[in-house]
């Protein structure tokens, strides 16, 4: 199911989150899929990679303008996140796991 779609929709809102990876996140990035994520949900990745965009559940009105943002930029952008979810599957592929276990 996660393969039919262009972007996924993470919208976490428990704490627990934050550096509890979500399967359904680690799925998308392994997919190579865009996502729109709040900050609950392990915010290092959007900070270090450009493989989406944060999004604000708390007020609708925000929100609302981040999905226009979103969606108005997608095309230009995608370039970006291609690149940077080859770099994050790079970071933490198999073999990456495996040398810093190993250290």
């Amino acid at each position: 199911m996660l393969k039919s779609v262009d972007v996924l929709f993470l919208r976490y809102r428990i704490a627990r989150y934050l550096y509890n990876w979500s399967a359904v996140y680690f799925n998308a990035l392994a997919l190579y899929k865009p996502v729109l994520a709040t900050p609950v949900l392990n915010p290092e990745i959007l900070a270090h990679y450009q493989v989406g965009r944060e999004v604000d559940l708390t007020d609708l009105q925000h929100l609302r303008e981040q999905l226009g943002q979103f969606l108005q930029s997608y095309e230009t952008m995608l370039p970006t996140y291609e690149r940077d979810l080859h770099r994050v599957n790079d970071d933490f592929s198999t073999a990456v796991f495996l040398q810093n276990v190993l250290k």
